[in-house]
């Protein structure tokens, strides 16, 4: 299953899941109450099939520790970050949502340099600098489970992406009846 998401400056985003679920939506970020929260350690995902809502407590501290890779010459910085997170709460096509998978991030970005001042034409880092472009590339190696499974009862790729009820990589998936 790979996820594409686009972070917004606020607790909203957009994202794309292809894989296992193929849906598309919005994400919030909320805290563990439920509230809207633009540095809440859990998100509700909402997509055109369902909702579901993810506790990334343990994969956001990784990826709050993690030190990017800086290219001063192109003004740009990378970094990668795998954790686990829990799906619950599901709606919709998401319903019995339940699981825990290990999500890679991949982040990169492009900045700005500054325009004026002492620093004119140099790379702007500073935390209140605005991304001229920027993606996030969240990658799960192991499905959740998600009811109803494989309405399709196919496996064109020879990779199990269809059969949702099976282990995957020594980690056991539970199908909610």
């Amino acid at each position: 299953m790979k996820i594409f998401a686009t972070p917004s400056n606020g607790a909203g985003g957009t994202i794309l899941i292809t894989g296992a679920i193929g849906d598309y939506g919005k994400t919030l970020s909320i805290d563990k109450n439920g509230k809207t929260d633009s540095n809440g350690d859990y998100v509700k995902i909402t997509l055109h099939k369902g909702t579901f809502e993810v506790n990334s407590t343990t994969l956001n501290a990784k990826a709050n520790k993690a030190q990017p890779a800086f290219y001063t010459a192109t003004c740009s910085a990378q970094f990668s970050v795998t954790g686990r997170v829990t799906l619950f709460n599901g709606t919709g096509l998401y319903q019995g949502i339940t699981g825990t998978v290990n999500i890679t991030e991949t982040y990169a970005v492009i900045l700005p340099l500054y325009t004026s001042g002492k620093n004119k034409g140099q790379c702007n880092a500073s935390n209140n600098a605005q991304p001229l472009s920027g993606s996030a590339d969240r990658r799960s190696r192991q499905r959740p489970a998600v009811s109803p499974v494989d309405q399709l009862r196919r496996d064109e790729e020879h990779d199990r992406q269809g059969k949702l009820s099976e282990p995957v990589g020594g980690l056991a998936v539970v199908v909610a009846a």
